[in-house]
């Protein structure tokens, strides 16, 4: 029996290890990620409206930390995948916009878990997080928008996330601001990897 169980527990951690490295990182891999974090927030109000009505805001944790989770999983592998040279425009777009939705998080998800009262002003500051979010998600929309014209539906392979990037190069990712009309520029001074090798390539062909 026990050597079944053992089995069984094997078995079960090599289909959730398979999971993990089968996450579709092609353009309709990165759509499917921001209708899901989109679907999780929607959840989420739907739920904060019933714990205005309840007056039961600390049942909103468990949302949040599944925002959370899901968010923080994503970006990482999204900012790992754009440092080692994937210059997608909707790459980029898309990590934009999961980074709105961890301010999201923070600016009303986490506030919404301690409110004392349904009709305190607690609960219209969270009315008016969510306002100002629907708003600045219309300009990250319009980006992922044209990035899928500029790129459509590519489902070529992107560059592997390479696990042995450590946590602090994860880190130096430059957190997106909302577009202003204006190409955004890249975290870092200069050009990515494969940029760099065609630069050097074009100049030895001039000389």
């Amino acid at each position: 029996m026990l050597r079944l169980l053992l089995f069984l527990f094997a078995v079960a951690s090599l289909f959730s290890v398979s999971g993990v490295h089968a996450q579709d990182y092609s353009n309709r891999g990165l759509m499917e990620i921001k209708n899901q974090s989109e679907a999780l927030r929607l959840n989420w109000l739907t739920a904060f409206d019933k714990a205005v009505a309840s007056n039961r805001f600390a049942e909103l944790q468990p949302l949040r930390r599944e925002n959370e989770q899901f968010i923080e999983n994503n970006l990482s592998a999204l900012r790992r995948i754009y440092a080692q040279g994937d210059a997608r425009a909707l790459l980029k777009a898309v990590t934009n916009y999961l980074q709105i939705e961890k301010q999201f998080v923070l600016n009303a998800m986490i506030p919404a878990e301690t409110i004392n009262s349904p009709d305190g002003e607690e609960v219209e500051k969270i009315n008016q997080q969510i306002s100002d979010f629907n708003q600045k998600e219309k300009v990250f929309l319009i980006e992922i928008e044209n990035a899928l014209a500029m790129e459509g539906e590519n489902l070529g392979a992107p560059a592997p996330v390479d696990p042995e990037m450590n946590e602090e190069e994860d880190l130096n990712f430059e957190a997106p601001q909302a577009p202003s009309g204006k190409r955004m520029k890249r975290a870092g001074s200069g050009n990515l990897p494969h940029e760099k090798a065609g630069n050097k390539r074009r100049r030895s062909i001039k000389n």
